[in-house]
């Protein structure tokens, strides 16, 4: 499979003007922002004779509240169109004699949500967000599509340990990229997760985490994820700089997954920046038995391929 992609991002922010106090800070403070994106994706590939061409656009709107006793907010829309010939299966489109593009026509409530910052050290968010943990292999919104995934959920990010970040998360859903039912477009979830990371030294950062995942339409990406992750950096001298990743986890079945899962996974990416060059190796493995596999179904995947 061959593909190409050119994006085009252009930004827009600027703040909303009141002369009021007290209680308007909300707008007083607040921040309007927007995005336009534009992305051209070809692909040939081999067991499909048509070749797809999509020429889509992204449009993000909306505000940030600004803060009044340690609450804010913010609501975005996002709107996904293309033009052009639609030359590619979106797979909501009804275009199957093409590959696949999965960047949907979408029209929807990207973000909302509320914050709490009133308790020391403490973010308290709920509603539908962003959530991005460490390098997205298991929790990320998926950016390179034009859809973003985001989750209907509660977080809370404690700061109050001193080098130490601790991220919990209660999914109710998951507002995946897709645009239709095949697979689905949203997750109905009981999930929970856990990671908590603490800074040793520059050349020593561990994560461990816990990723509990309860899908009531998709029972067979219910699993429950324990890890461990290591990162660091290091001046070999004044031109040479060494850092790395190193991660490891376990894969059970959960929920009402038939499946008799029980898989690792092992990562392993040393880098070196040689006077601004970097060179990097990376060894990932993610378990199966012919069967049954390690899964990652809430990951930034395109990030891991290749």
């Amino acid at each position: 499979m061959k593909r190409f992609i050119f994006g085009l991002i252009v930004g827009i922010s600027f703040s909303s003007v009141s002369t009021a106090e007290g209680i308007d800070k909300i707008w007083t403070e607040g921040t309007t922002f927007g995005e336009i994106r534009y992305r051209l994706e070809q692909v040939d590939q081999e067991n499909i004779a048509n070749n797809a061409v999509a020429n889509t656009v992204r449009t993000n709107l909306g505000y940030k509240t600004g803060e009044v006793n340690g609450f804010s907010g913010l609501i975005e829309g996002q709107f996904v169109t293309h033009f052009g010939e639609e030359d590619f299966n979106s797979l909501d489109n009804n275009q199957s004699t093409f590959p696949v593009v999965a960047d949907p026509d979408t029209a929807q409530l990207n973000r909302l949500w509320i914050n709490y910052s009133g308790v020391p050290e403490t973010d308290i968010k709920l509603g539908r967000q962003h959530i991005n943990l460490d390098n997205q292999r298991f929790i990320g919104t998926v950016g390179w599509r034009q859809n973003d995934q985001t989750f209907d959920s509660i977080t809370l990010t404690n700061n109050s340990l001193e080098d130490t970040t601790f991220k919990y998360a209660y999914i109710d859903s998951v507002q995946r990229i897709f645009g239709g039912n095949t697979p689905p477009d949203e997750l109905e979830s009981e999930s929970h997760i856990i990671n908590i990371k603490h800074n040793f030294t520059d050349w020593l950062n561990a994560t461990v985490y816990g990723y509990f995942l309860d899908f009531e339409n998709a029972a067979a990406l219910s699993t429950n994820t324990y890890g461990l992750r290591l990162t660091g950096k290091a001046p070999v001298n004044d031109d040479v700089k060494f850092s790395y990743e190193a991660e490891i986890a376990h894969q059970k079945d959960a929920g009402d997954n038939t499946a008799d899962i029980s898989e690792s996974y092992y990562l392993l990416a040393p880098k070196l920046n040689i006077n601004g060059l970097g060179i990097r190796v990376a060894y990932e493995v993610l378990g199966g038995n012919g069967t049954n596999a390690f899964s990652t179904p809430l990951a930034t995947g395109h990030k891991f391929n290749g």
